[in-house]
């Protein structure tokens, strides 16, 4: 088959499917689950997917909401990760549209699933939870999950289109300071200040802006510091978020940071603990062969879009990109931006639906021109190299 019969099959199937997987996501917005917590959005992705003859390992690699589907008798040399997101965020639901993306996913397997003798490559739907948190992807590639694949996409919906994020790696803190307390006006000489100690690593940070790349990214709060104003604080404690666009260099950063939390608590005569809440997220690889096929792609689909170096946030898919090329193009459905009210409005919208489609269509056209062309392919494994 060339490429344009394995377009029309793709079209093909995904026009069979569209209607099923858009009353999918829309069940999926309608009935949001925290990081970590999706038992019952993914028991009915699970369920549907076994409903349409896929082999469903789940719960996968000791996460009781993950899960890894296969089509087929999963026998070809090459192997092509199709990530599901499904976690929601507190109060705002869907906000970041991962009911979308998993929705995307699941049309573009369906999409390829009869092309993958043609391909030589079995396409298989990985469901991530957690990506708001603990990032669920940043367990699987410590344990190897992804060291067998050629190649991992998701498509993020957004309020502009672009064919790569800039994402960023990250590291999260919580600094807890333990002081002294004493009577803040009969005896204030009697205490040591944990705020003061919150206080002074926050100055620090700030000071130390002036001497970092502008990449780097430095923002935090204070979650304790004090229960009345009588009293010295022998309490606080402040969760740190420090990111780069490389992460070789934010480890430098963190190690900064950390010394800052050390001397602020040795300047106020408090104790301090670090502990680190969430897995290390890593920046994600670039791979211009292959955001140079997606943008072709975004034409070929009539979909403006932007090539942009703008700094995004950060994502657990980072971490895949070090174990195979990935990828996350971001498309655009709405004009609000992520993460707000307005977006998670949006996300049972006919404008939702139609990119689901366009979304699926992006993943498959870009995946049939890569692993049908051996030199493009060869290309895009060394420059992952």
């Amino acid at each position: 088959m060339n490429y344009e019969e394995m377009k029309a099959q793709i079209q093909s199937e995904a026009a069979l499917y569209f209607d099923e997987i858009c009353r999918l996501n829309d069940d999926i917005a309608d009935h949001p689950e925290l990081s970590g917590l999706e038992y019952e959005t993914s028991k009915k992705i699970v369920e549907f997917l076994r409903s349409r003859q896929y082999d469903v390992v789940y719960p996968f690699n000791n996460m009781a909401t993950a899960f890894k589907a296969t089509y087929g008798r999963n026998h070809h040399h090459r192997k092509i990760a199709l990530l599901a997101e499904y976690d929601a965020l507190p109060e705002i639901g869907h906000a970041c549209g991962h009911s979308a993306i998993c929705s995307i996913s699941i049309l573009a397997a369906f999409a390829l699933a009869m092309l993958q003798d043609q391909l030589d490559a079995d396409i298989h739907i990985i469901g991530t939870p957690a990506e708001e948190t603990y990032g669920g992807k940043c367990i699987m590639v410590e344990d190897g999950v992804f060291d067998q694949y050629d190649f991992a996409i998701l498509v993020h919906p957004n309020n502009f289109s672009a064919p790569s994020a800039n994402l960023l790696a990250l590291d999260s803190a919580i600094y807890d300071f333990c002081g002294k307390a004493s009577h803040a006006a009969a005896a204030p000489w009697e205490g040591n200040n944990a705020l003061n100690a919150a206080r002074l690593l926050f100055d620090s940070v700030d000071m130390f802006r002036q001497h970092v790349k502008p990449d780097v990214r430095m923002h935090g709060v204070i979650n304790s510091g004090g229960v009345a104003a009588n009293i010295v604080p022998d309490y606080s404690q402040v969760s740190m978020y420090t990111r780069s666009s490389d992460r070789y260099y934010l480890n430098e950063i963190t190690k900064k940071v950390d010394t800052m939390a050390q001397c602020a608590a040795m300047m106020t005569g408090c104790t301090f603990k670090k502990t680190v809440p969430d897995k290390p997220f890593d920046n994600l690889k670039g791979n211009p062969v292959v955001e140079d096929v997606i943008s072709d792609t975004f034409a070929e689909l009539k979909v403006p879009f932007t090539r942009t170096d703008t700094l995004f946030g950060s994502s657990d898919i980072g971490n895949v990109s070090f174990r195979c090329p990935a990828f996350h193009p971001v498309l655009k459905v709405s004009d609000a931006p992520i993460h707000t009210a307005e977006f998670a409005a949006i996300m049972k919208s006919d404008t939702l639906h139609s990119a689901i489609r366009t979304g699926a269509l992006l993943i498959s056209y870009t995946i049939v021109k890569i692993f049908s062309n051996p030199a493009l392919y060869e290309e895009m494994l060394a420059q992952f190299k």
